[in-house]
């Protein structure tokens, strides 16, 4: 129904391949590729403390006894240091013919590890990562995957921003500590919506600061291409674009708050720039009320000085 979407399917027989083979992951591996889907062994690594031969071994068994796609190694480091490591893993796996392997710390990594493994999951917890925790990563978004459990209800508005920064993405209303011993009950419409997202798009996020780089939220901010508007929103604002076409984004004064330059130093309040992977735009504003302020000092000192003359 959905063959547009592709699918990545992680199978634990035994906290690894298990000392023997279990024919009910052969047939269900079956079913799976036979489907589309990239099948991927589980093996923990122990935060790079399991020593290589190990998990060469567990890599191996795999070969010997399943039919998969790749590897997807768990308990990945995430401090500098075990970059070589997993490196070396990946080598090893694409060595026996494998074509994917995934590296899970479940939380950031230094950009250092970017390349040891296909694709790291950034995210592993309960509840939604931040827009802006997203829109700042900053590589290709096929670098990076997210898995998030405890959602009761689905957000499709944000699977769609997501689609913008992360290549693949997980959401279950399953709780810990067994989040993913069923499907959850949205799989259907989460699937609906992954299928409607164009594999081209990346994420254009819009801040606003004051002149010392404070944040400002509420601020009103248009996005167009080809003079017609196709997004707005209040700032911080994160918008999905097409990759290759080109955009203006303006932004707006309000109340006290006034355009004052753009990060790159333009200074006017519609910016340019044609879209080639995950953008941060950074709007600067000057306050009205800061210069009333400073009049009112002014005017102040100079009647505090009129006083002094007259008073001598």
């Amino acid at each position: 129904m959905y063959a547009s979407v592709p699918i990545i399917a992680i199978v634990n027989p035994s906290n690894g391949p298990g000392g023997s083979q279990d024919p009910n992951f052969v047939s269900g591996i079956q079913l799976l590729r036979s489907a589309g889907i990239t099948v991927i062994g589980y093996v923990p690594t122990g935060y790079g403390s399991v020593p290589t031969s190990v998990i060469d071994q567990e890599i191996y068994s795999y070969t010997q006894m399943y039919q998969l796609n790749g590897i997807f190694f768990d308990q990945m480091a995430n401090v500098p240091g075990f970059e070589s490591y997993y490196a070396g893993l990946t080598a090893y796996a694409k060595s026996l013919g494998y074509t994917m392997t995934v590296g899970n710390p479940g939380s950031w990594v230094p950009p250092s590890y970017i390349g040891t493994v296909d694709n790291i999951v950034i995210y592993e917890n309960s509840g939604l990562p931040s827009d802006g925790f997203l829109s700042a990563l900053g590589y290709q978004r096929s670098d990076f995957s997210v898995m998030s459990y405890g959602d009761s209800s689905l957000d499709t508005n944000y699977v769609l921003r997501a689609s913008a920064s992360i290549g693949y993405l997980y959401i279950t209303d399953g709780n810990w500590p067994s989040p993913y011993t069923a499907l959850p009950t949205y799989f259907l419409p989460l699937f609906s919506t992954l299928s409607g997202i164009d594999s081209s798009s990346v994420s254009l996020t819009v801040d606003s600061v004051d002149m010392t780089g404070n944040p400002i939220s509420g601020l009103w901010t248009v996005l167009q291409t080809g003079g017609n508007v196709v997004q707005s929103g209040f700032s911080p604002e994160t918008f999905s674009v097409t990759s290759g076409d080109q955009y203006q984004v303006t932004v707006s004064n309000y109340a006290s708050y006034v355009f004052d330059h753009w990060g790159d130093g333009s200074t006017s309040n519609t910016e340019s720039l044609t879209a080639s992977g995950p953008t941060t735009l950074v709007a600067y504003y000057r306050s009205t009320s800061d210069v009333s302020v400073s009049v009112n000092s002014f005017v102040t000192a100079l009647r505090f000085l009129d006083f002094g003359d007259r008073s001598i």
